[in-house]
């Protein structure tokens, strides 16, 4: 039967998903082609389309549906205490059915999804996913499995000679069902039918966002397979191909013994292409890795492949995604594979991706990889990234045999990782009850090593908020009481947490859930820092004081801002809690939201009034996002000098910012001499916002303040234009002097211009903004902007002066800063170029402005001349 389901329809089998709690969003949903697949072999594609269609209706009901599936998850839960006879009275609605049957579709996509990314075959996972339908037919099983390279018409001519051969043993009406695997990132799922031939489904389609919401996505026929494959740019399309039926079909003997002689033969042919490749420089070693195709690997070694190459799934992707053979094979669990690989010398040891093959393989619970690895040399106790050992990876991901396996071959299961956390305290934190319980039990372990900070995993246990993990913990006599190294207890992770159930229960066997720790925070603190609203309103209703404060003075409200929980401010304030309190550092909740740019909790603490000194804040932390929320406020404090500095505290406060030893950058440096220059009367100087910006060389909270004046946007364009040419003629010289050997740090009169034109491009840029700020100033000192006006027009002069090699080049630049400044009063040209207008001209005008005024430099480098 043909199935249409719509681009529309596949879009709400994945919404819902999300909502249910079972896609993230980064899945690519193949477990969803198996089970169309599934659905053929047993004549259900009408039951399946029905399916996606209740899906959809589903979907449209919005929250609505999640609540009936909540009371349905309720109903069946609370059958778990009736007795034997109790259960059988009870019984489902035809809705509460159909809701079952979904949820059901869905997680067995998901053990599909893993199998496959797991390196599992999808016959093993088809006894516990398939339909009942599969089932009762023994299960899906594969009679023909290969990796290949051939031409599109090869590919043509392959199917072609697979569908004679199903011919002959399946009936006009009976259908088998195909995956074929392009690259790791791309899969078509194909079944045959003799009576109806070929249909597909491409897996791009499935996950292409930008198709029409009524494309089909399920049904083409083969003859869309070339266009598949079309954009693979190779001679020679590399792909693996398994063929399934199902467990009791009455030819299966057949079936088998047929597809195995038509591998023979086409392998024959296959091998011989052992060095070409395709898209992304997969070849046949990947696919037959891939595949699990030994024999295959086999053949090609001895033909001379090369099992070391480093392959990428992107070919955007950069070096450091690259990986080998071996790291497949450790992520597939194929340990028969790895045996064949470390026989050829193919490294086992070098991570890929960031993970060895060893973590890898400990990582995805493969037992026999693991063995096979350490047989062939691979230490199971080597550490990677941030300390851990494979065996923090099988604990962490609930591998219960593979972390037996490590054990069995030496690891020590005491390991700690960078931030000192075991595999016990890993387990704790990832709610792995099986593997806590595993290690309790294993008088090897020590139970009470500690992890930074002190965290036993006890603490990491209360966090993850597992009460049968903090059970086992209770029932082998370790102490819920028991404190971190700041005397924090699980009262504290629990609120973090946000485990309100817990916190009841545990309230009422008397852990206190007002101490303070030795920084004097409590366990409200930790509900504020985890963004915890629940819980802050239940210690509410206990009448906890939400005034409470840590050893720095700091209520709830002043965490809240700092990790930007906005959704606790209302709340807060509806209660009473003192929004404007200053701490001990003088700091209200306002001023920590703008150090820490926790934009959501500074707008809503901004109702609450706003302090001069937040600009300055902001600006110095470089919370650009803060600035913008305060201009989007009309508040006009950017030219309001609010605060005054002497020049060893600006520098100071530059130098707070900078790593130990670090000296001021030059470009900042430059600009805080030329500021101090233009004040030098002055011992305290008035210091606006844009000119702090200026002077700590936040230049992108520079650009927001200068976005709201559009008449300063065409000066700085022709001076970033003037930067950019001394970058390029800098490169380019820098890019031919590697060519000449010897001379890579050569500098020649083509360096050294370009180095000036960058340089002079910072120095006007600083003085243009000087010159804004000045401007914009409530009370404008005239005697300051005629020094910054006399400042620009010699430094525009000198840069002339400087940039001679190539002076053709600078004239035209310069011209439009020249005209750019004019516009808009920096500089004043007398004569025949007196302009006094706009700085923006008509295309036609600018031209001939610009060739009249570049004239006008031959004069600016004779004073006697100089014509401004």
């Amino acid at each position: 039967m043909f199935i249409k389901v719509t681009r529309c329809l596949f879009m709400s089998f994945i919404q819902l998903g999300k909502k249910l709690g079972y896609f993230k969003g980064d899945e690519n949903y193949s477990g969803f082609l198996i089970r169309w697949l599934e659905a053929c072999l047993v004549n259900e594609e009408k039951d399946f389309l029905e399916r996606i269609k209740r899906i959809e209706q589903y979907h449209s009901q919005g929250t609505q549906f999640l609540e009936k599936v909540s009371t349905l998850k309720k109903k069946v839960i609370s059958w778990k205490n009736l007795s034997a006879e109790e259960k059988i009275s009870q019984t489902l609605t035809a809705e509460e059915q159909n809701i079952l049957d979904v949820l059901a579709f869905y997680e067995s996509i998901l053990l599909y999804d893993a199998a496959l990314l797991n390196g599992k075959r999808i016959e093993q996972t088809s006894h516990i996913a398939s339909s009942e339908s599969i089932q009762r037919e023994g299960g899906l099983l594969r009679i023909h499995s290969q990796a290949a390279m051939l031409s599109s018409k090869e590919i043509d001519t392959y199917f072609k000679e697979m569908a004679g051969i199903l011919n002959l043993s399946l009936a006009p009406q009976e259908t088998v069902g195909i995956t074929l695997r392009l690259s790791s990132y791309h899969s078509i799922a194909l079944t045959y039918q003799p009576q109806a031939g070929w249909t597909l489904v491409d897996h791009r389609d499935i996950c292409n966002d930008n198709l029409s919401n009524n494309r089909q996505i399920l049904g083409y026929d083969l003859s869309c397979l070339a266009t598949f494959c079309s954009d693979l740019s190779k001679n020679y399309i590399p792909f693996s191909i398994d063929l399934f039926t199902t467990g009791r079909h009455p030819q299966l003997e057949q079936l088998k013994t047929q597809f195995a002689a038509f591998k023979t033969r086409q392998n024959t042919k296959i091998v011989e292409r052992f060095d070409e490749c395709g898209y992304g420089g997969i070849d046949l070693a990947y696919m037959a890795v891939q595949n699990r195709d030994a024999s295959a690997l086999v053949k090609l070694a001895q033909k001379g492949a090369d099992l070391n190459k480093m392959y990428k799934t992107y070919l955007w992707q950069e070096d450091d995604d690259r990986y080998n053979l071996a790291f497949l094979a450790a992520m597939n669990g194929d340990a028969e594979i790895l045996d064949i690989l470390a026989k050829n010398n193919v490294d086992l040891h070098t991570p890929s991706r960031g993970v060895t093959p060893m973590e890898l393989a400990s990582s995805h619970g493969h037992g026999a990889a693991i063995a096979m690895l350490h047989q062939h040399g691979v230490s199971v106790n080597q550490r990677g990234n941030g300390g851990w050992s494979p065996a923090h990876y099988a604990a962490s991901k609930g591998h219960d045999s593979a972390l037996a396996t490590l054990k069995e071959l030496g690891a020590d299961l005491n390991a700690q990782t960078e931030d000192g956390m075991t595999p016990l305290c890993l387990a704790a934190f990832k709610n792995q009850g099986h593997i806590v319980a595993q290690l309790l039990n294993d008088k090897q372990v020590d139970c009470d090593l500690r992890a930074e900070r002190g965290y036993h995993a006890i603490h990491y246990a209360a966090f993850a908020g597992n009460e049968i993990i903090l059970n086992l913990f209770k029932d082998r006599g370790f102490n819920l009481h028991m404190e971190d190294a700041e005397g924090s207890t699980i009262a504290h992770f629990l609120a973090l947490g946000g485990h309100k159930a817990l916190i009841e229960k545990l309230m009422t066997q008397e852990l206190d859930f007002n101490k303070k720790n030795a920084r004097g925070f409590t366990p409200l603190h930790y509900a504020a820092e985890g963004g915890q609203l629940d819980i802050v309103e239940f210690f509410a209703t206990k009448n906890f004081d939400l005034n409470v404060e840590n050893n720095e003075g700091q209520t709830i409200a002043h965490i809240a801002a700092m990790e930007n929980q906005t959704a606790l401010l209302p709340f807060l304030a509806a209660q009473g809690v003192d929004m404007a309190k200053e701490d001990n550092h003088g700091f209200a909740p306002l001023m920590y939201a703008a150090k820490s740019g926790s934009k959501d909790a500074f707008t809503e603490l901004a109702k609450y009034g706003i302090g001069k000194n937040i600009p300055y804040i902001a600006i110095e932390h470089e919370q650009s996002e803060i600035i913008q929320a305060l201009t989007e406020f009309k508040i006009d404090f950017k030219d309001e000098a609010s605060k005054s500095y002497s020049e060893n505290e600006l520098r100071k406060i530059i130098a707070s910012h900078l790593n130990p030893g670090e000296t001021i950058p030059q470009k900042i440096e430059t600009r805080l001499r030329t500021f101090i220059k233009q004040k030098s009367d002055k011992e305290k100087i008035p210091i606006t916002p844009y000119e702090f910006a200026l002077l700590l060389g936040k230049d992108k909270i520079v650009r927001i303040f200068n976005q709201q004046n559009p008449k300063t946007t065409e000066l700085l364009t022709s001076l970033q234009t003037l930067r950019e040419h001394g970058e390029t003629i800098k490169n380019k010289n820098k890019e031919n002097k590697k060519e000449e050997a010897g001379k890579e740090n050569a500098k020649d009169l083509n360096t050294i211009e370009g180095e000036k034109a960058i340089l002079a491009a910072d120095a006007l840029e600083t003085l243009a903004c000087l010159y804004f700020s000045a401007k914009s100033s409530p009370n404008p000192d005239s005697k300051a902007i005629e020094k910054i006006q006399d400042s620009f027009k010699q430094q525009l002069a000198q840069t002339y002066k400087d940039l001679s090699t190539h002076r053709a080049l600078w004239k035209p630049i310069l011209a439009n800063i020249l005209i750019a400044a004019t516009g808009i009063g920096l500089l004043v040209i007398l004569g025949k170029l007196l302009i006094t207008g706009s700085a923006f001209f008509a295309e036609t005008n600018r031209q001939q402005m610009v060739k009249e005024v570049s004239n006008e430099f031959e004069k600016l480098i004779t004073p006697c001349k100089t014509a401004f």
